[in-house]
């Protein structure tokens, strides 16, 4: 019988089949560090529903702007709002805080002024510049009720 040279055809290609998959591990076991997150606009990482919104509001009653600057860290969203009418004596502005669950944000409005309607605000985003859902008031006068809201990144 004759002997067969033995190649490292073999073990060469076992080496890159290791390096592959250990490169593959490497860049979702450590998304902060590859850059990767920043791919994924829903990533709660990257902070999708950070920055200032903007958009009208309308009742009834009324119509308005509502802006919101928000913070997002992880599932948590903080920050302020403002909602601005024609009538300045309507006006008013609080803190914002909230949840997020992938896509989708919920979050509480808090009035300056005790006396004032707080409000809840559903929204889920439409790409990474918009988003869109509603704003309630809660049971209180003066408040206007639920209306759908479309709010644009500034």
């Amino acid at each position: 019988m004759m002997a067969v040279p033995r190649t490292s055809t073999r073990r060469t290609g076992h080496r890159r089949t290791v390096w592959a998959l250990f490169a593959v591990v490497s860049l979702f076991a450590m998304p902060g560090c590859s850059g990767l997150s920043a791919l994924n606009p829903f990533s709660s990482s990257t902070g999708a529903f950070t920055g200032t919104w903007t958009g009208p509001v309308s009742s009834t009653f009324t119509a308005g702007t509502l802006q919101l600057v928000l913070t997002q860290s992880s599932s948590q969203v903080t920050g302020t709002w403002t909602l601005t009418f024609s009538n300045a004596s309507q006006n008013d502005s609080g803190t914002v805080s909230g949840t997020v669950n992938g896509s989708s944000v919920s979050a509480n409005l808090q009035p300056g002024v005790s006396t004032a309607c707080a409000d809840t605000v559903s929204a889920t985003l439409n790409g990474s510049t918009q988003m869109t859902g509603t704003i309630a008031s809660g049971v209180c006068t003066g408040g206007f009720g639920s209306t759908a809201l479309t709010l644009n990144k500034q």
